[in-house]
C-alpha cells in the first residue's frame, strides 16, 4: 500500500510584510523633500493683505467734494471789505469836498443844501460799491469752481496712485499663486510617482510571496494526487489479485473435475468393450493422456482477467495479436495445439464445450 507524507515540501515562510507609504522613503524622497521646502518657502512669502496708502486721503477728498455747497457772504469777502473801506473813504472825502464847495458858494456857512449835496456824493460812492457786488459774486463763484476742480484733479491723482499701488499688489499675489500652484503640482507629481513605485513594489513582493505559496500548494497537491492514484492502483491490484486467485482456484477445480470425469469415462469404456487386455491398457493410457493434455492447456492459456489486463493481446505462432474477445483467443491457441498434435479432435471438442466456443 502506498504511503503518503502529509508535507513532502517545506512550507514557505512569508516574506511579505505590508508597509505604509511615506514621502520620506522611496526613489523620489529627496526630490519630494526639496519640493516641500520650495512650497513652504513660497507660502511663507505670501503677500500680506493689501493696505491702501492713499485711501484715507481719497476718502477725505470725497467727503470734501460731497460736502461743498456754494454760498456768497459779502461780509466774509475780503475783497468786498477792501472795496467797502476804499469806497467808504472816498465817499466821505467826496462828501466833505462837496459840502465845502457848497458852503463856499453860500459865504462859508453850512446849510441843508450843502449837507444834501455832500450826502449825495457819499451815496454815489456807496452805489459804486454796490455795483461791485455782482462782480465779486462771480469772482467768488469762480473761486468755488476752481477749488472744486482742484479737489477733483487731486482726487484723480490719488485714485491713479491707488490703482497703481493695488495693481502692483495684485501682481505680487498673482505671482505668489502661480508659484504656489507650480510647486504644489510638482510636489503632487513627485508624490504620485513615488507612491506608484511603492505600490508596484508592494505588489511585486506580495505576488512573489504568493508564488512561493502557490508553488508549495501545487507540489503538495501533486503529491496528494499521486498518493490517491497510488492508493487506487494498489487497491485495484489487490482486488485483481484476489479475483485472479479465486478464478484460478475455480479453474483448477473445474479442470480437475473435468479430468477426473474424462478418466472415469475412459476407464468405463475400456471395461465394457470387447477389446483384449492390450486394448484396455491402450484405452486407459489414452484416457490418462487426454486428461493431462486438457489440464496442460488450461494452465497454459491466460485467464479472462489476465487477458483483459494485457489489453486483449497474446503471442500466438510467434506473433503478437490483438483479439476481439476471449473466445477468439482460446480458439487460436486451441487450433495451434491441435496442429502441433498436442490436442486431439475429441479434446478440442471437449474444450470448446468447456469454454462455450461454437
Amino acid at each position: 500500500m502506498a504511503k503518503y507524507k502529509v508535507y513532502n515540501y517545506e512550507m514557505p515562510k512569508s516574506t511579505y510584510t505590508p508597509t505604509t507609504y511615506s514621502d520620506k522613503s522611496g526613489a523620489y524622497a529627496n526630490e519630494i523633500a526639496q519640493a516641500q521646502k520650495n512650497l513652504q518657502q513660497t507660502i511663507n512669502n505670501k503677500p500680506s493683505d493689501y493696505v491702501s496708502p492713499y485711501q484715507n486721503r481719497i476718502n477725505s477728498l470725497i467727503n470734501q467734494m460731497q460736502g461743498r455747497k456754494f454760498s456768497y457772504d459779502l461780509t466774509g469777502d475780503a475783497l468786498y471789505n477792501q472795496y467797502k473801506d476804499q469806497y467808504t473813504q472816498l465817499g466821505k472825502q467826496a462828501m466833505q469836498d462837496t459840502i465845502g464847495q457848497a458852503s463856499a458858494l453860500t459865504g462859508g456857512y453850512g446849510n441843508s443844501y450843502a449837507a444834501t449835496v455832500g450826502n449825495q456824493a457819499y451815496q454815489g460812492y456807496l452805489g459804486k460799491l454796490n455795483d461791485k457786488i455782482p462782480e465779486l459774486y462771480q469772482l467768488a463763484l469762480q473761486r468755488y469752481q476752481i477749488e472744486g476742480d482742484d479737489l477733483n484733479n487731486l482726487y484723480g491723482l490719488y485714485a491713479n496712485e491707488e490703482a497703481s499701488a493695488y495693481g502692483k499688489h495684485r501682481d505680487k499675489v498673482n505671482d505668489y499663486q502661480a508659484d504656489r500652484s507650480y510647486y504644489d503640482t510638482a510636489l503632487n507629481n513627485l508624490r504620485s510617482m513615488n507612491q506608484s513605485l511603492w505600490s508596484q513594489d508592494e505588489t511585486n513582493r506580495y505576488n512573489a510571496n504568493n508564488q512561493d505559496w502557490n508553488n508549495y500548494w501545487t507540489a503538495e497537491q501533486r503529491t496528494q494526487d499521486n498518493y490517491r492514484q497510488a492508493v487506487s492502483e494498489d487497491q485495484w491490484n489487490a482486488n485483481f489479485a484476489e479475483n485472479q486467485r479465486q478464478f484460478n482456484e475455480n479453474q483448477a477445480l473445474s479442470r480437475e473435475q473435468a479430468a477426473q470425469k474424462l478418466v472415469a469415462n475412459s476407464l468405463s469404456g475400456s471395461n465394457s468393450g470387447n477389446s483384449g487386455s492390450t486394448g484396455n491398457a491402450a484405452a486407459k493410457s489414452s484416457g490418462q493422456a487426454n486428461a493431462e493434455y486438457i489440464k496442460n492447456f488450461n494452465s497454459a492459456i491466460f485467464s479472462p482477467t489476465d487477458f483483459v489486463r494485457r489489453g486483449k493481446k497474446a503471442t500466438v505462432n510467434g506473433k503478437s495479436i490483438r483479439f476481439d474477445d476471449y473466445s477468439q483467443y482460446v480458439s487460436a491457441v486451441m487450433e495451434k495445439w491441435y496442429k502441433e498434435g498436442r490436442l486431439t479432435a475429441n479434446e478440442v471438442s471437449y474444450l470448446k464445450g468447456q469454454y462455450n466456443i461454437k
